[in-house]
């Protein structure tokens, strides 16, 4: 009995347990789950990358929500000019 179980361990381990060295740390897991770790590593990375993108936007639209106030007065005016002409 203590032989088949160290045969069938033995074989579980070589057959679906995967080990890896992912950022500096061993991952002991199947194959699916070591592809979760590596698009883990992959979307941290992208995350990294598009936050100065994400700084730059909300700098623009914090800009275009100063000048709301200016457009609001001009299409006001605008508007109040057309209908006296009619």
């Amino acid at each position: 009995m203590k032989t088949d179980a160290r045969s069938t361990l033995k074989r579980v381990l070589n057959d679906e347990l995967l080990v890896e060295d992912i950022r500096g740390e061993f991952y002991i897991g199947n194959r699916c789950g070591l592809r979760f770790a590596h698009s883990l590593e992959e979307n941290k990375n992208e995350i990294t990358r598009l936050e100065p993108r994400v700084d730059g936007l909300e700098d623009h639209m914090t800009s275009l929500k100063a000048s709301l106030d200016a457009y609001t007065i001009l299409r006001n005016s605008f508007f109040s000019t057309f209908m006296l002409r009619q």
